[in-house]
């Protein structure tokens, strides 16, 4: 035997999904007289969060006449699985609210405001 050989043992296994969660965590190995295993300390400063918009689709998009061509030549002219044509779709989706369908919930408010004032 080539001598006495030492090697911490104590760890920490996170998968990706706590590491998306808690991106700033520190892991302090603590020191334990009497034991061969070590107390892990591990923090996680506050932070915030920073998440995007979920994706809603908005069922008023049906009414428009070209919402439909728009999601069958995307879904056409995609190429990958159907994970990947899905994104395209949200994507042009997204586009296509803010350049020709518009946002329903500010006109909703325009006209409100708008049906206020003639009262």
């Amino acid at each position: 035997m080539a001598g006495h050989v030492r090697k911490k043992l104590d760890k920490v296994v996170v998968d990706v999904d706590w590491q998306c969660a808690f991106p700033a965590a520190n892991v302090e190995v603590l020191s334990q007289h009497g034991s061969d295993h070590n107390p892990l300390f591990i923090s996680c400063p506050k932070f915030q969060i920073k998440r995007s918009k979920i994706f809603q689709f908005q069922a008023a998009w049906m009414s428009h006449p070209d919402y439909e061509s728009l999601v069958t030549s995307t879904w056409n002219n995609s190429r990958g699985d159907v994970v990947f044509k899905l994104v395209k779709i949200r994507e042009q989706s997204i586009i296509f609210n803010k350049d020709v369908f518009g946002n329903i919930f500010k006109k909703k408010k325009r006209l409100e405001a708008h049906i206020k004032g003639v009262h």
